[in-house]
């Protein structure tokens, strides 16, 4: 994790994340982190109310901090989640600080997909293409364990064909985890720097872990997603 600052302003970056503590956004728009809280719980429960609980992490991550041997509660918002919130404070000094924290937030995006192009340019270093290769063996656990409990399933016991659907299923919600964006058909391995494929590597192989648990449990393959969909949300 590292803190960046620019012009007073700070913002926290974990790997290919980028997130504004609740406690600075308290700080800067000059009110109270309990007030800061509950604006962000009161919008959480809107979710909650509209069966989009799963959208929250896109928002809001709950964390903690420590002070005098206590712990205390903290979010980081996402860049959607400090849109929603700083928007909700009218003014002119509001007005400006919100443009700096934007102006922040623009300035580490733009450098993250920097590192990722630079990454693709330099894909046929010996050692990257020997990391991206041990990463493929991994990736193959996940398509044969999603054949072998999914798609072998759905064809013997549904009658339905292999669509491929749920390959594409579980492949959209790991980019949506790591917030990679790609075009149609555009192999993720090939635009990621290393740290963000080391990290798609543990999310694959703990999700194949998770479909074989639940689907030997006898779980349906559909209520398998859905349940890992949900316990995925802490991965990111």
């Amino acid at each position: 994790m590292s803190i960046i600052a620019k012009d007073g302003f700070k913002l926290i970056q974990e790997r290919d994340k980028v997130f504004c503590d609740s406690r600075e956004l308290a700080k800067q728009f000059e009110k109270s982190h309990d007030k800061v809280v509950k604006d962000i719980e009161r919008e959480i429960r809107r979710f909650e109310s509209r069966d989009s609980a799963s959208e929250i992490n896109d928002f809001f991550i709950k964390s903690e901090y420590g002070s005098r041997g206590k712990t205390y509660k903290r979010y980081k918002l996402t860049f959607l989640g400090f849109q929603m919130i700083s928007l909700q404070f009218t003014g002119d000094k509001a007005f400006d600080n919100r443009l700096k924290f934007l102006r922040l937030f623009e300035y580490l995006i733009n450098n993250i997909q920097h590192d990722k192009i630079k990454a693709l340019e330099n894909s046929t270093d010996a050692k990257w293409l020997q990391f991206r290769e041990d990463g493929k063996k991994v990736h193959t656990r996940l398509t044969d364990t999603i054949k072998k409990y999914v798609v072998d399933y759905r064809i013997e016991e549904e009658g339905k064909i292999n669509d491929g659907r749920y390959y594409q299923h579980y492949a959209d919600l790991i980019n949506k985890k790591l917030g990679i964006i790609l075009p149609k058909g555009t192999d993720t391995r090939n635009v990621i720097d290393e740290r963000t494929l080391f990290k798609l590597e543990m999310i694959e192989d703990k999700i194949s872990e998770l479909i074989v648990k639940y689907a030997e449990s006898e779980m349906h393959y559909k209520d398998v997603y859905k349940k890992i969909k949900n316990e995925t949300n802490g991965l990111n």
